[in-house]
């Protein structure tokens, strides 16, 4: 039986220096080899839906090699750079986009490529941002990229009423600005400003957006932890760490008679309903086409989520636990791995690094059979953690 690893990246573009979540981005370089590699090798790209017919038609499948590329989020040089790109080497791909996010101007900007691999400069605003409507119909009718869901918000939430910190400078709780200039989110890349939300805006315990509950804390418990932080003089990481500590013992003492309230069933289930079946219908209505396939934002999700995808009559939505796909799985979900290692060296990933990593996945698809393959999943498990999960 065939398995079919499913490629999974974010942003394709060259930093000359740390940018908000240029952590997500290979090079162009990079990607580019990995392309050569596949088209060397004898990889043929198919879509989710003929992943899905595949698993519930029962068709023979031939001999060849298979592989599938994703992208999340609609970044804007999935349309500048991975577009031309994926039409240079005949592969095509699928981005996953959030409402929330999409440019909301009615432009159509310049494809890049060319620009790069000439070595002309190019303006940091044609590349680093996230694509419009218009873009996204364009690469959705080329039939190189599939545009599907990645529900509305992608953001998170409190969930809970224990303080875990406060808003600081070089922290990375952008989902506070975003949760706070939500018309702003399709360019928080290159306008966000930290100060923008009030330095010690309290933080607490918090998760992906559809996981859990929201937990909304009462006014007066914000202004006493925001008044607290007025009168101390914080600088430095210990000093704040403390600081949380003990205000989170008084605050539980001063109001003992509750800090907030979780939302009810019903809102959290009309919430999700928002996240996911009101999201599909955005992206349909915009681009003109059925939308079928969901990939969770971060991953998170839990059962009630997972019924109303079904309900809004997904195909399939991503899933955890394995590094390809097997035409016997449910066809209900599909697998996916990471494309490219996230490790940079002078804040640039290296060719070599990346060639060894791709090989790795596709070494990994064969299945957990192969001894070495547990040796490849535990090194995955340790980097992702230590490298990107933690990042976002």
């Amino acid at each position: 039986m065939k398995n079919i690893a499913v490629l999974t990246y974010h942003s394709v573009i060259d930093h000359n220096q740390k940018r908000n979540w240029s952590f997500l981005s290979t090079s162009v370089k990079a990607f580019e080899s990995t392309l050569k590699y596949l088209k060397k090798k004898g990889y043929k790209s198919i879509s989710l839906q003929e992943l899905y017919d595949l698993k519930t038609e029962n068709t023979d499948i031939d001999d060849s090699k298979y592989i599938i590329i994703n992208f999340d989020d609609g970044f804007l040089d999935n349309y500048t750079i991975v577009f031309p790109l994926l039409e240079k080497y005949g592969f095509k791909a699928t981005v996953y986009v959030s409402p929330d996010f999409v440019d909301p101007r009615p432009i159509v900007r310049t494809t890049m490529y060319d620009k790069i691999i000439n070595g002309e400069d190019v303006p940091l605003e044609t590349c680093w941002g996230y694509m419009s409507w218009e873009e996204l119909k364009l690469i959705d009718r080329s039939g190189i990229i599939d545009v599907q869901a990645h529900a509305m918000t992608h953001t998170w939430y409190a969930t809970g009423p224990e303080l875990v910190d406060i808003h600081h400078a070089g922290d990375k709780y952008f989902w506070l600005w975003w949760n706070s200039f939500k018309e702003l989110k399709p360019f928080w890349l290159t306008k966000y400003n930290e100060n923008d939300v009030k330095f010690g805006t309290p933080v607490f315990q918090f998760e992906k957006s559809i996981v859990a509950k929201r937990f909304f804390v009462n006014d007066e418990v914000n202004k006493f932890i925001m008044d607290k932080y007025r009168e101390r003089k914080i600088s430095n990481d210990s000093e704040r760490r403390k600081f949380v500590l003990d205000l989170n013992n008084q605050i539980k003492e001063k109001f003992a008679d509750g800090i907030g309230r979780f939302e009810t069933d019903e809102e959290y289930y009309q919430r999700l309903v928002d996240e996911i079946q009101t999201s599909k219908k955005i992206i349909e209505e915009r681009l003109d086409k059925q939308v079928r396939f969901l990939a969770w934002p971060g991953g998170g999700n839990n059962t009630l989520a997972q019924q109303i995808a079904r309900d809004a009559g997904f195909y399939s939505v991503t899933k955890k636990g394995k590094a390809y796909n097997e035409l016997t799985d449910a066809p209900f979900y599909f697998y996916r791995v990471g494309g490219w290692s996230g490790i940079k060296i002078m804040n640039k990933p290296c060719l070599i690094i990346e060639r060894l990593f791709i090989m790795m996945q596709l070494y990994r698809s064969k299945g957990d059979k192969y001894l070495l393959n547990r040796l490849f999943s535990l090194i995955g498990n340790v980097h992702r953690y230590r490298n990107i999960n933690i990042k976002r």
